[in-house]
């Protein structure tokens, strides 16, 4: 099987990697979103080949793509960004840019208080004795500026919670049960392979219940496949290909290869995803 099998169905994930293929191989089976994610809801305004600043996308290829994915989640929000770049009049301010808001609802990572307020918070990759890490007073002020519901504070709500108030802490977990020994995620050219340990290590401050920690689980196809247990994964087609053209239909062409690297028929699409 691929690795959609490792996200649970109707996450942002899953949604973006088979919606282009559904929709040439089976289109009457995609769900239409009850509140998708929109960057330009007056429409792009600065031309739809300009680059939108985002994942080194366009705004007419962005605006496709986020539609694809829901309103609200850390994903639509950071895509959002592309307004400044695709419609300036539909961009919107807020703490992403270190503009001054009014604080309705302060981020609260310990809301029983730190369990010492003196321990020094660090981010990963840092020691103790890190020149300009924060004690848990001065970083639990800080993000007291925050929105509780803000990107910001998602960020930063884990990582100050395992050093001040762990009891409180719900980390990311990629496999609980350790990775496998030498496993590695395949990279490109550019980037190579992963060690998995490197990889689960590196996502231990993302929240348990966030997007992007979902996003990460498919880590867990090359690291622990057998650790991985869903209640509705993530499945293409689950009626079968209906394309008219059948299961030969090719999808992608070598300039517009969408979400595989190249050209491939229905049947295998759908075959290496489920």
């Amino acid at each position: 099987g691929g690795s959609l099998i490792f996200f649970e169905d109707g996450t942002d994930f899953c949604n973006l990697m088979k919606a282009p293929i559904e929709s040439v191989c089976c289109p009457e089976q995609i769900k239409e979103l009850a509140d998708p994610c929109i960057i330009c809801p007056n429409g792009i305004t600065e031309g739809e080949d300009s680059a939108a600043g985002v994942d080194e996308s366009t705004c007419g290829e962005l605006e496709t793509t986020s539609s694809m994915i829901s309103a609200g989640g850390i994903l639509c929000e950071t895509n959002k960004l592309a307004a400044y770049a695709c419609c300036p009049a539909d961009a919107s301010s807020g703490s992403w840019f270190g503009e001054s808001i009014e604080v309705t609802n302060p981020c609260t990572p310990c809301p029983n208080g730190a369990a010492n307020e003196s321990a020094l918070v660090l981010y990963p990759g840092e020691e103790e004795e890190e020149e300009y890490a924060l004690t848990c007073a001065v970083q639990l002020a800080q993000v007291s500026s925050l929105e509780e519901e803000s990107d910001l504070c998602m960020f930063t709500r884990t990582i100050v919670q395992q050093s001040c108030c762990p009891e409180e802490a719900n980390p990311c977990a990629i496999c609980p049960g350790g990775v496998s020994d030498g496993a590695v995620i395949p990279g490109d050219e550019e980037e190579g392979e992963t060690l998995c340990s490197e990889a689960v290590e590196s996502v231990m401050f993302l929240d348990a219940n966030s997007e992007t920690c979902e996003m990460t689980k498919g880590f867990a196809a090359f690291c622990c496949p057998d650790d991985v247990q869903l209640t509705n994964p993530c499945s293409i087609c689950p009626n079968g290909v209906t394309a008219v053209e059948g299961l030969d239909f090719i999808i992608g062409e070598e300039s517009e290869p969408m979400t595989w690297s190249e050209p491939m028929t229905c049947d295998l699409a759908v075959t290496l995803s489920n």
